[in-house]
């Protein structure tokens, strides 16, 4: 693992969007953006989120290489 792991990691994130369904969904969207010093792409990211207990939870993720 050592020598395949990244020496960095940078994630940057924009164009984010929320819709709120109700008071227990809602789905976030964002475009991606990783880098490392070996690897590097960009996507869009959908998230369905779901309140429990009060907290947001991710219940299911995408990503679109578009």
């Amino acid at each position: 693992d050592r020598l395949t792991a990244p020496s960095y990691i940078q994630v940057d994130i924009s164009d984010l969007r929320i819709e709120v369904r109700d008071e227990r969904t809602a789905t976030a969207s964002f475009d991606q953006r990783y880098r490392s010093d070996n690897y590097e792409d960009q996507v869009r990211k959908t998230l369905n989120m779901v309140r429990t207990d009060g907290r947001w939870k991710i219940a299911a993720e995408a990503s679109d290489s578009g």
